[in-house]
């Protein structure tokens, strides 16, 4: 028990140590990108997201991103469509490549959603626009690359697992292209 600790700890502090000479900064940004539920006869949407982060050192970050998957049809069910907006946050642990100013980044956290069903032609059988609320976990991962100090592309993808959605309660993956402005 004591080694896993010591372990456990000097790795984290080694983390930190190892970048104690950079900036602390903030960050924000916009994206936009297909989103897809984990369901065979429901198209994608047009996902979008604005977030803000903390980048504590050059390798660690905190984020908060306010999501929405738009609106995703269902084939089997014409006019119907699901879609899920929420607030989902995150660590990031950014690795620096050989390459000049890409980043690869790999994060996890935690999501809130809501998921929304609309039937205009009555196909359900339950009244909508109905609301299903559903928390859990996310993962991400993506590069960016620095154009500027300030400026900066960035391509992700997001997975949400176990979104609340009126059926299996499935996942929700979204590949995103956006841009980030340090401050």
């Amino acid at each position: 028990m004591k080694k896993t600790t010591s372990l456990a700890l000097t790795c984290v502090f080694s983390l930190f140590a190892s970048n104690s000479q950079a900036e602390i900064s903030l960050y924000a940004g916009i994206a936009t990108g297909l989103s897809s539920f984990d369901y065979t006869d429901v198209e994608q949407g047009i996902a979008t997201k604005a977030f803000a982060g903390y980048r504590l050192y050059d390798n660690i970050a905190f984020e908060a991103t306010l999501y929405d998957s738009g609106n995703a049809d269902i084939n089997s069910l014409p006019g119907v469509s699901l879609s899920s907006t929420g607030i989902n946050i995150a660590g990031l642990y950014r690795i620096s490549t050989s390459v000049t100013n890409l980043t690869v980044m790999v994060g996890g956290g935690f999501y809130n959603f809501e998921t929304t069903v609309v039937d205009p032609y009555y196909f359900l059988p339950f009244n909508t626009p109905a609301t299903e609320k559903g928390s859990g976990l996310s993962l991400a991962g993506g590069v960016e690359l620095g154009v500027t100090k300030t400026i900066i592309l960035r391509a992700d993808i997001d997975m949400f697992f176990g979104v609340r959605d009126f059926a299996n309660d499935g996942g929700i993956n979204s590949l995103n292209l956006g841009i980030v402005l340090n401050f």
